[in-house]
Order: structure tokens, then C-alpha cells, then sequence
């Protein structure tokens, strides 16, 4: 079984933390790769940072990671823990729990593969023959990656490839595109533009009207 990971599609509402919560729930084997290029000419809200913003991870905030964790029956290692502990993700954290997933995996006879990086956000592959493997990297997975991953992941997606997609049609408009996905999502609402059929499709050239030359 092939398996591959990229950066989800973000939640566009201000139920942004459930997505995140949905995604903590569903597993690896459900997220799917999404490739699509900002290009040249993309414009990017603001300069990419490397770390999450203190405010996803506060306790008692609308997503804990720790408490899903915890409520999903998932023991995380503590080195997953530690890394949470302080209310911010890094770069580095994100890159080491990334480290810790493949020895797992390694460790458990499965085939693992890096395969690059888009956004900041880790692709990899993997290969098993057997339920009884997928199972034990389901469990690397969780242990040392999951909730990292998925912090990661909906926070980078406000400097990816569709939200700098969203950020040239704000300013084709006359607009100064905001920071946060959620929020340039808004803001084309708001102008009557439909963000995925009358920006992020036709600039990214992706959707039903896609063509095979970009």
C-alpha cells in the first residue's frame, strides 16, 4: 500500500479548529497529497515564519491536542509531549517528530520513504503488505507525529500556494488581502467572489476547468 502526505485543504469558517480536530480523528490514511504550485508570479500574504502561532495550542482553547489525544485513546511519546508542552510548534519540532515517525516505522519492517517538502509541510510515502503493518505504522504514526503534524499542517496552509491564490485576487480587486486563510476567505465572500471557482481553481489551474498546459 502506497501512502503519500501533504498539506490539507484549510477550513474556510470560523469552525477552523474542528477541521483540525476531524483530521487528529480520522488518521494518516485519510489525509491526501495536494501538490498544486503557487507558481512565479504567486503573491504571498506575508513572509514565511517558523513557528505556529502560540494561540493554536493553548489549553483550553477550542482544539487541544493533548486532550484529542487523550479522548481518541492515543498515548503520545513524550518526546511529542514535550514539544507541545511549551503552547508553540517549530520547524525543527515538526522536522524531528517527522525523524522519530520513519525510525518508528524502520523499526517495525516498513517500507518509509521522504519524498520532499511543499509549504514547509513533509511528503512521504509508505509500503505494507499486511493490515498487521499498517497497523503498527497507524501507531508510529499517532505516537510520535500526529498531533504535530496536524498543528502544523492548518497553520502552514495560511502561506501556501491557495492562499497566496486568494491573496492576488484581493489585490486584483483593489483589496489588501489579511493574514489568515479563514479571513481571505471572508473577504472574497464578502465581494461576492467565489473563492474556489473564481480564484484558487483559475490561478492554480486546478478544478473541472483545468487545463494541461498551465
Amino acid at each position: 500500500m502506497a501512502q503519500s502526505v501533504a498539506y490539507p485543504r484549510p477550513c474556510p469558517c470560523p469552525g477552523k479548529w474542528l477541521a483540525a480536530v476531524v483530521l487528529f480523528l480520522v488518521g494518516p490514511l485519510m489525509l491526501s497529497a495536494c501538490s498544486a504550485g503557487g507558481g512565479a508570479g504567486t503573491t504571498y500574504a506575508t513572509a514565511m515564519p517558523t513557528a505556529a502561532s502560540s494561540t493554536a495550542m493553548t489549553k483550553g482553547g477550542l482544539y487541544d491536542p493533548i486532550e484529542v489525544a487523550h479522548n481518541s485513546h492515543i498515548e503520545l511519546s513524550e518526546q511529542q509531549l514535550n514539544a507541545l508542552a511549551d503552547g508553540e510548534i517549530t520547524y525543527d519540532e515538526y522536522q524531528e517528530a517527522a525523524q522519530r515517525m520513519k525510525a518508528c516505522a524502520d523499526a517495525a519492517g516498513i517500507y518509509f520513504e521522504f519524498m520532499g517538502e511543499e509549504n514547509q509541510i513533509i511528503e512521504y510515502r509508505t509500503r505494507s503488505d499486511s493490515d498487521a503493518l499498517d497497523a503498527k505504522f497507524n501507531n508510529c504514526y499517532d505516537t510520535e507525529f500526529r498531533a504535530l503534524d496536524v498543528m502544523w499542517q492548518d497553520y502552514r496552509a495560511n502561506w501556501g500556494p491557495e492562499a497566496g491564490a486568494l491573496a492576488e485576487c484581493l489585490r486584483d480587486m483593489g483589496e489588501e488581502p489579511r493574514l489568515l486563510y479563514s479571513e481571505k476567505i471572508d473577504q472574497l465572500t464578502n465581494l461576492g467572489i467565489d473563492p474556489d471557482d473564481e480564484c484558487i481553481n483559475p490561478k492554480l489551474n486546478q478544478g473541472p476547468n483545468a487545463t494541461a498546459d498551465p
